[in-house]
């Protein structure tokens, strides 16, 4: 049954409707069912709002397309993608005939809307309840559209009734008696069926009257439809015959003319019954009117006793509230009065505290003249540091022109770049000049040690030469003895001297000649023990620096293999190291991957929980609004029997008021006529008073029950405008919160983007980091495996110069006894010589010309088998000091290799020093990307939480490894400066060697210039291996000090250069 609200809602509507001309109906239909339309997110989604014109969206395909979707929803139809002819499909799944309804769009979308209504569509809650949340007005048109289109419907001719086909009568043969028969029998068994269909089946009552209706389902009337429906449902013998065709037909069969008349005689009974049956079909529509009638006054007295219930319930509210606000006034007039009382306690304690301030303020009136005073003072202070400003922008003055000076002296740096070039030029020549120095100082002394040995030697000679000379004194002694001799006795010399003075002089030149022979053979001797002599010291000396170098190399190489050793464990660490950062690395991807999943899952769940409070909410407004509807309900019913009862005790009073004047008017009737009559008349006149005055009753409770039923209506409408706001505002704030959720959802996927991007960025720098890391390890293992081999080489040299050396050694044993031999070998030649001058003394008695020199330098000196010429003493002698020169040369090697790999394992431990640095810093980054995913998963419950990103951005990266190991080498530099290591050659603590020496005078330096190069490229012509001298490494590495002496570095190129 309709509300009387709704009902007044509905007849307005129609009178509104019917008001209007048919260009503005069917543009309130369109906009109607469009906005139904937009109801739908198919199709709220493709269709822009300002164009709700119906020409506009058939127009477009995508609407189309969207309508076609949610017409599918409706109809729980599947989607054929390749549809195109949408409004046609959507005519077939709701039924929609255009001979009933039509086949423009408007028609199908009507028949559209009746369908997601009806009762076979199975979400019509959903859609009744979006119709529902759409405007009044849109309402109303839609509800108007509805019945119309039912009214169509209903009174539409049923078109299944068919005329009977009985063109296949004309085949059968009438004069057959087997036909007859049959046709007898069947028409016994229709007639029997007729009679049991029409004696079982009662009258259908409608079931239409009585049910309550929704404003949705308006009330039908049985229509034509329901007439045939009904005709429908009686057996056939009671319609029209349908002649179906036999079976099978048999030619030995006729059918008689008798049957046919027969049939046509029971077609007409059967339409003389259907007359009947419509007569009465329209008398229980009269009853079904009267009993609508009835309804309708039973609601609009419904309505006045609801009115008037609402009026009594009005009063008592107002009552209600008068006295609410009586309380509340004398409530607040108690509250003021307590705060006064309030006051004025607070006011009494005020001033007692007042009173002591100004006590107070008594005693601070006398400081506050000394402040006054110190203020004076501290302005007169303000006032002299105006004059410190001043001195201070003078001071700004000074340093901004302190700094354009500066720029100045730099562009002048720029502009003595050249000169640098240069002086770096000069540095190399005052190196080179400074290693030749150091060569020409071995040089010296190599010839000190070397005189030293011959001066030895000489001396030994020297005393053979005395021994010589005392033999020949003793011979002189003789030989004079034995002139004396002759002289006495046969004066032999006497006469020769004066026969021959030519002999006698000869004599004295072969003397004379003698004795100098004598002088030069002790001064060879004592050359060649001197040489010997310093030949072995400097032997001694070799030995000495050469176990010192090889005691020194031992335990450099000894040391180099330590810190190897400890390079290549912490090459493993490092490596160790390495794998674990990328096995972090790759955890840190997996945890960022599952962040990922996990934001998208927390954004699915919030998705999914938004539709969740949406449903919940509009679950709430339902059942808020069906709870609404029940009490209103539950409200008329209540009323409903009340005013039932009332009306029963009125009727009743008013039957026993009938019967009792009834009974009166038989008395007076019994009595007389005429006091009948003048009762009659008295009767007349009271009645017609009654009558007016129960006529102006009725009218002032007309006019009263309208009014409040107008105050009703317009409660309602409020009631139902309250609920309304109420739903929209909780929808708005709803909306709102959406938003806020959508918004914040953004702002943290923007974040989670950044923080991605982050991410990503930071990993790709720790992977360029990793395989940076990976490239100096692989480095570093084959710096060690190249320091390996050339610890190898090192070692065999070590060998060759340790067997050199051995040799050597027995070189100089043997040197020494070959020295030994050949001083025998000049004493015996020393006697082979007096002997033959004897000999020539004698000869020159018999010879007395001689032309050659007696003494010959390349005459060999011979003792008996044995001779030795001075010729293979210098070039034994020459060779033994080559052989010297290149073992020092080959030292000079062995030291600078020695040092080149000490700096290569010092760059070594530098390299591994700084990738532990660069793996601290990793696994620095590493702890604050662990922590950062921490706080993630901490903030994850929190889905609003701002994103964390890194505690450094990518332009704090870690600083490049030149910037690095320059820092740390100055920083090196300045305690090597504070501590600086007591070898000479090497300094542990860095990677910079330095070699200082001395001011040396220029005339020493040029003095051993020429023969020092001379030497040098005599050395790299007999050994073409050894091309890197010292000089080429100090050309490249080496800087000069001109002050505090020469500062030898050896850096990186060095070690690039020996190692090439």
């Amino acid at each position: 049954m309709m509300s009387p609200q709704y009902a007044e809602e509905m007849a307005d509507a129609t009178e509104e409707f019917e008001y209007m001309t048919e260009e503005t109906q069917t543009i309130s239909k369109e906009q109607a069912l469009l906005t139904w339309l937009c109801s739908f997110p198919q199709v709220s989604n493709a269709v822009d709002q300002n164009t709700l014109t119906l020409d506009e969206w058939t127009k477009d395909q995508t609407i189309k397309q969207a309508i076609y979707e949610s017409a599918a929803e409706i109809c729980n139809k599947p989607i054929d993608p390749s549809e195109y002819s949408h409004f046609q499909t959507i005519a077939v799944w709701t039924s929609c005939d255009p001979m009933i309804s039509g086949d423009s769009e408007t028609d199908i979308l009507i028949s559209l809307l009746c369908y997601a209504i009806g009762e076979e569509c199975s979400q019509r809650s959903e859609y009744v309840s979006r119709i529902m949340q759409l405007d009044g007005g849109v309402q109303r048109t839609l509800m108007q559209l509805i019945k119309e289109f039912n009214d169509q419907k209903n009174a539409s001719p049923d078109k299944s009734f068919a005329h009977p086909d009985e063109s296949y009568l004309d085949d059968l043969n009438l004069d057959d008696d087997d036909n007859v028969s049959l046709l007898d029998d069947d028409d016994d068994e229709l007639d029997k069926e007729n009679v049991g269909s029409t004696s079982r089946e009662p009258f259908i009552v409608p079931k239409d009257i009585g049910i309550k209706r929704t404003p949705l389902s308006p009330f039908r009337s049985p229509t034509p439809s329901k007439v045939n429906s009904m005709s429908n449902r009686l057996p056939p013998s009671s319609a029209k015959k349908l002649l179906s065709p036999p079976p099978y037909q048999s030619s030995g069969r006729n059918v008689s003319a008798r049957k046919v008349i027969k049939l046509e005689k029971e077609t007409q009974a059967l339409s003389q019954q259907n007359q009947e049956l419509q007569r009465e079909l329209e008398a229980i529509r009269e009853q079904e009117r009267l009993a609508r009638e009835r309804c309708e006054r039973m609601e609009e007295k419904e309505a006045f006793n609801k009115a008037a219930r609402m009026q009594l319930e009005s009063d008592s509210i107002r009552a209600k509230e008068e006295y609410t606000l009586k309380i509340e006034e004398l409530e607040q007039h108690l509250k003021h009065a307590k705060q006064s009382s309030q006051e004025a306690a607070k006011a009494k304690e005020q001033l007692a505290s007042l009173q002591d301030e100004v006590d107070i303020l008594k005693h601070s009136k006398i400081k506050l003249h000394q402040t006054e005073s110190q203020l004076q003072k501290l302005k007169e202070k303000v006032e002299s540091m105006g004059d410190v400003n001043k001195v201070l922008e003078a001071e700004e003055k000074a340093h901004s022109e302190a700094l354009s000076k500066c720029i100045d002296l730099e562009n002048q740096v720029s502009t003595l770049l050249p000169l640098k070039m240069r002086l770096e030029e000069y540095k190399v020549k005052a190196t080179e000049a400074e290693a030749k120095l150091a060569d020409s100082e071995d040089e010296i002394r190599k010839l000190r040690e070397a005189s030293m040995n011959v001066n030895g030697l000489n001396d030994e000679l020297q005393r053979g030469f005395l021994r010589h000379q005392e033999e020949n004194e003793e011979l002189r002694r003789a030989l004079k003895e034995k002139s004396t001799d002759d002289q006495s006795g046969l004066a032999l010399g006497g006469g020769m001297s004066e026969l021959n003075p030519k002999l006698k002089e000869e004599l004295l030149r072969l003397r004379n000649e003698n004795s100098r022979l004598k002088e030069f053979a002790a001064k060879r001797e004592d050359d060649n023990v001197l040489r010997l002599e310093e030949d072995c010291d400097d032997a001694k000396r070799l030995a000495e620096n050469f176990k010192e170098k090889f005691l020194a190399t031992k335990r450099s190489l000894e040391s180099t293999q330590r810190d190897l050793a400890a390079s290549l464990q912490r090459e493993q660490k490092l490596e160790n190291q390495v794998r674990e950062l990328e096995s972090s690395v790759e955890e840190l991807e997996a945890k960022l991957q599952d962040e990922r999943i996990a934001g998208q899952k927390a954004k699915l769940e919030a998705t999914k929980s938004l539709h969740a409070t949406k449903k919940e909410l509009t679950e709430q407004a339902k059942a808020e609004k069906e709870r609404l509807t029940s009490e209103w309900e539950e409200k008329l019913s209540t009323q409903k029997s009340k005013s039932a009862q009332e009306i029963e005790t009125m009727s009743s009073e008013f039957n026993s008021t009938v019967d009792e004047l009834n009974q009166r008017i038989d008395m007076l009737r019994a009595q007389s006529i005429e006091s009948l009559q003048k009762m009659e008349k008295d009767f007349e006149e009271r009645t017609s008073a009654m009558k007016e005055s129960h006529l102006n009753e009725l009218e002032t409770v007309k006019s009263t029950s309208e009014e409040e039923r107008k105050k009703l209506i317009e409660h309602g409408k409020q009631l139902i405008q309250k609920t309304k706001t109420e739903a929209e505002r909780k929808i708005q704030e709803l909306q709102d919160e959406l938003e806020e959720v959508t918004g914040k959802y953004d702002h943290l996927l923007e974040g989670q983007k950044i923080y991605e991007t982050k991410a990503v960025t930071k990993i790709h720098n720790y992977k360029q980091r990793l395989n940076l890391a990976q490239a100096q390890v692989e480095e570093t293992s084959r710096e060690c495996d190249d320091y390996q081999m050339k610890l190898k080489k090192v070692e065999r040299e070590k060998a060759t110069i340790q067997s050199e050396n051995d040799r050597m050694r027995r070189q100089l044993g043997g040197r020494f006894g070959t020295d030994n031999g050949e001083y025998e070998e000049l004493q015996r030649n020393f006697n082979d010589l007096l002997e033959e001058n004897r000999a020539l003394k004698k000869k020159t008695t018999s010879s007395p010309e001689s032309t050659d020199d007696p003494f010959n330098m390349s005459r060999p000196f011979t003792h008996g088998q044995t001779s030795v010429s001075a010729s293979s003493l210098s070039q034994l002698r020459s060779e033994y000091e080559e052989k010297i020169d290149e073992i020092l040369d080959e030292k000079r090697e062995l030291v600078m290799k020695n040092t080149s790999l000490v700096t290569e394992a010092k760059m070594a431990s530098k390299r591994v020093f700084e990738l532990q640095l660069e793996i601290k810093k990793i696994e620095n980054l590493n702890t604050s990307l662990k922590l950062q995913l921490a706080q993630q998963d901490k903030h994850k419950d929190t889905v609003f939480s701002p994103v964390t990103t890194g505690k450094r951005s990518t332009s704090k990266r870690t600083p490049s490894f030149v910037s690095k190991a320059s820092k740390m080498w100055k920083g090196s530099e300045s305690s090597s400066k504070s501590s600086p290591d007591s070898d000479s050659m090497i300094d542990l603590k860095s990677p910079e060697a330095t070699i200082t020496s001395g001011k040396k005078n220029k005339s020493d330096i040029e003095g051993f210039k020429t023969k020092l190069m001379h030497r040098l490229s005599a050395k790299k012509k007999k050994s073409p291996i050894k091309e890197i001298s010292l000089l080429e490494m100090a050309q490249n590495n080496m800087s000069f000090g001109a002050d505090e002496g020469v500062e030898i570095s050896f850096s990186q190129g060095m070690a690039d250069t020996i190692h090439e």
